[in-house]
């Protein structure tokens, strides 16, 4: 596909105004009642709309699931421990738990029946909770390596497996106490491997890199070892077929081999490359479930090893998880954008969710006209290419969504749109992810493109530009092109890459030309546009640095201010940035003069607190927006540093946050997926309204 028809492509979409709207926006009850966005749940305080809903998203990769034993409700994890209990006909949430700050990062398991979860509680701990009272029943102490991913209860809830540095631990459930310890160590930390138990809990059996263990797990005694040593393969998950008879394994990166438990002989293999989610045996045991490459799932025949049939996800997303309802008649699948899908198998329709195109970690902004946010979300689709296709979504202030438009990920690396939405900009490629490979060639070659988006006209390119490209953006007034790239050669310093900032030009609306390739030592920390486009500031190894966007000349610098600038106030006059090392300093965010660099004031929070969070000052510049310990939105005053309010609602991390052009309106959008729309002025302080 050429980038023109790409481009056509993208406004095709893009211009066609989607009917949904239903799962957006606010809507205000009758008086004293709070106000809830329009699948009817509750809108946290001072919040007037919700774009997206919360119904069966996480805030993190969803990496298992289960039903109850009715099929009325489905429990899932996060690889980052963060659980939830879902109606499966409705999608709401029943129970939801994020996991603390200071608790060990490995992945939770769910017990088959989705009853209980099991993961760290505290930091060395081993917990087992229930699903939706989070009552916790057992507390097993245990090593801070906990092997990733080696959790499993018995289909009995009666045992549970877990691993650490030291070796393999079954725990009996119902004691509370450690029945056997295997001599399985680990023998490095790229070790992995994982548990299963037969249906009748009889059998535990451990898969890892060089081979196959069963125990019994009464006695604790090997009843056989199988060795199926592959080179630079590792199990990735283990399904017992509910007739106790199979074992499938995934091995590396996708293929599935099948196992006769009883003989211990290979029946066959599932050649499925690049599947990243563990096998599932449908509950009649006739087929397994895994996922292809381009995010499409595979019904496997176990009998033939072929497949079946195929269901394709409507919505971008590569699945990580699955998990079969009692009867068979329901699919769910938790994926990389942190949603939870549910289909119906016999007719391959999606039930849940309705798409809103919103997932993973969206950003958000305004464009120019003040009333309209752009949405931009990004989605893991192809693990064989490392694809990443990226989605842009208007809406309005009251949670309607205006239209939609895809960023084909066939060529472009990066892109960027104007203020107004009118262009696009490309950065086409050598993909920014291979920058730390060796090249003293200078093959290192990249092209800008602009696009318009009403029509998909090629507006301006170059070609051949000598570089990789990490990230393009506008300037506020679209006159200028700012692009992070990484040259190939050798620096003064002798060392293999050169990262510089360009600056771009529009000098008509057909050509563009370089104005100024600022060079770094190291990779750029960050880089902010003055909101009039006059100059640039530019963080890195050299502290800070201005420079005059018409000419690239250096304006003033700050060589000794550690850090990296984050936010410029509307008018220029401050800065807001984050320092390098705010646990060594007890800094975490600075306020000073763009003229001077003198100090403005520090603001009122913990160090770490406000780590890699977004940052925003309001338009008439009093106040600065952040976050504190993730979800929590901060606002403080610009002049003192004081703490004067927070907003709490959301259920991940924030990942951006902007304010209205006029001021009413704070929008923020999070790692849950969702964007909310705050009236933060209510939370002020009466004497700072």
């Amino acid at each position: 596909m050429t980038l023109h028809a790409t481009a056509r492509w993208i406004v095709a979409l893009s211009l066609t105004v989607l009917s949904f709207s239903s799962i957006a926006g606010a809507a205000q009850d009758a008086p004293g009642r709070p106000a809830t966005d329009a699948l009817g749940d509750p809108l946290p305080p001072d919040a007037v709309a919700r774009i997206g809903t919360v119904r069966l998203r996480h805030a993190a990769e969803v990496s298992a699931l289960a039903f109850s034993p009715d099929g009325k409700r489905i429990s899932s994890a996060t690889i980052w421990f963060d659980v939830g209990v879902w109606d499966a006909h409705t999608g709401q949430s029943l129970a939801f738990r994020r996991r603390r700050q200071e608790e060990t990062l490995f992945r939770a398991t769910i017990s088959p029946d989705g009853s209980l979860f099991a993961g760290s509680i505290d930091m060395g701990e081993l917990g087992v909770q229930e699903s939706l009272s989070g009552k916790i029943l057992h507390r097993f102490l245990g090593e801070p390596g906990f092997v990733d991913g080696a959790l499993a209860f018995s289909r009995d809830n009666r045992w549970l497996a877990s691993a650490d540095e030291h070796g393999t631990c079954l725990w009996d459930l119902q004691s509370g106490k450690l029945s056997h310890q295997f001599e399985m160590k680990r023998k490095d930390e790229t070790d992995r491997f994982c548990h299963a138990f037969t249906p009748d809990g009889t059998i535990f059996i451990q898969a890892r890199s060089d081979g196959i263990t069963f125990w019994n797990v009464q006695s604790g005694k090997v009843l056989r070892r199988i060795d199926s040593k592959k080179e630079d393969e590792w199990p990735g998950g283990a399904a017992v077929s509910p007739d106790g008879e199979l074992l499938a394994i995934k091995d590396g990166f996708g293929p599935v081999d099948i196992w006769e438990i009883k003989t211990g002989r290979k029946v066959r293999t599932i050649e499925n490359r690049w599947n990243y989610a563990a096998p599932v045996f449908s509950p009649d045991g006739k087929s397994i479930v895994t996922v292809r490459e381009d995010g499409e799932i595979s019904f496997w025949d176990v009998e033939t090893g072929t497949v079946a049939r195929s269901l394709k996800v409507l919505q971008e997303g590569y699945p990580k998880s699955f998990a079969f309802s009692p009867d068979g008649r329901l699919l769910a699948a938790g994926g990389s954008d942190h949603l939870i899908r549910i289909w119906d198998v016999a007719s391959g329709k999606q039930l849940l969710p309705a798409s809103d195109g919103l997932g993973g970690t969206p950003s958000v902004r305004f464009l120019s006209d003040g009333k309209t946010l752009l949405a931009h979300c990004k989605y893991d689709v192809n693990r064989k290419y490392a694809t990443i296709d990226e989605r842009l979504s208007f809406w309005d202030l009251r949670g309607k969504l205006l239209r939609q438009a895809r960023l084909a990920p066939e060529r472009a690396h990066a892109h960027a749109l104007s203020s107004d939405a009118g262009t696009i900009a490309y950065g086409i490629g050598t993909n920014f992810g291979f920058m730390f490979r060796p090249t003293r060639n200078g093959h290192l070659k990249s092209s800008i493109r602009l696009c318009d988006a009403g029509t998909g006209k090629e507006l301006a390119k170059v070609e051949g530009v000598p570089c990789q490209i990490h990230d393009i953006a506008f300037s506020p007034d679209d006159r200028f092109l700012l692009v992070n790239a990484f040259n190939a050669g050798q620096n003064k310093e002798g060392y293999d890459h050169v990262f510089a900032l360009q600056i771009w030009k529009r000098t008509s609306s057909t050509s563009l030309e370089k104005v100024a390739d600022i060079p770094m030592k190291y990779f750029l920390s960050g880089y902010c546009v003055s909101p009039d486009s006059r100059w640039v500031v530019v963080t890195s190894d050299s502290g800070y640095r201005f420079y005059d966007c018409e000419t690239g000349k250096l304006i003033r610098s700050f060589p000794d201010m550690p850090g990296s600038v984050v936010a410029v106030s509307p008018d220029g006059r401050f800065l807001v940035s984050r320092d390098a090392d705010d646990a060594r300093t007890g800094k975490s965010v600075l306020v000073w003069e763009s003229a001077t660099g003198k100090k403005i004031c520090e603001l009122d929070c913990k160090p770490n607190q406000t780590n890699w969070a977004p940052l925003a000052v309001s338009p008439d510049g009093k106040f600065v927006a952040g976050c504190l310990d993730r979800e929590v939105i901060a606002l403080w005053d610009a002049s003192t540093g004081k703490l004067v309010a927070q907003l709490a609602g959301h259920r991940g991390d924030i990942s951006s946050l902007c304010f209205s052009p006029d001021g009413q309106s704070l929008v923020s959008a999070s790692a849950d997926t969702t964007i909310l729309v705050w009236d933060w002025k209510k939370k002020l302080p009466k004497d700072l309204r």
